[in-house]
């Protein structure tokens, strides 16, 4: 398993972004205590897989699938949208993650040349990475946040 510190000052606080940063884009604001919820879920769901992962000697990839499957039960269950919106919402806040990670990890593991062991090896270079290669998620959520506005308005609660 991962160390506990990544969990703590990473996953949780990415998870609290995507699904932030999903919900937002359709024009949903979830609230402090909703987002904090979010995080602690979705940075639970997310370290169990890649343990599993990890224990299990498994290629990393098709874990994406399982945390954005983990992130769409957890809108549903937190915002009790319908199940279509949420997976909108997950799929949005994940293709952001997507875009920010893929412009930012082939600078960091070729240009620095790091490598995924060594990213591993330490927690705190691991949260690092996690913060610089997730620069447009945390972006887009401080950009959401400020200005009020969304893509697409979703936002009709379920009745």
């Amino acid at each position: 398993m991962e160390d506990l510190r990544v969990l703590v000052f990473w996953y949780i606080v990415e998870g609290a972004l995507v699904g932030y940063v999903g919900m937002a884009l359709i024009g949903i604001r979830l609230n402090l205590r909703q987002v904090t919820i979010l995080g602690v879920c979705q940075g639970i769901v997310v370290y169990l897989i890649r343990g599993i992962y990890t224990i299990n000697k498994i290629p990393l990839g098709s874990h994406g699938f399982f945390t954005l499957a983990g992130l769409i039960i957890i809108l549903y269950l937190l915002t009790r949208q319908s199940w279509g919106v949420c997976t909108v919402a997950g799929l949005l806040g994940f293709i952001v993650i997507a875009l920010s990670e893929s412009l930012m990890i082939p600078p960091v593991f070729g240009y620095l040349k790091f490598t995924f062991e060594k990213l591993w090896a330490d927690a705190w270079t691991h949260i690092v990475i996690g913060y610089v290669a997730d620069w447009l998620l945390i972006l887009v959520a401080l950009v959401l946040f400020f200005s009020k506005k969304s893509l697409v308005d979703l936002g009709n609660p379920r009745k």
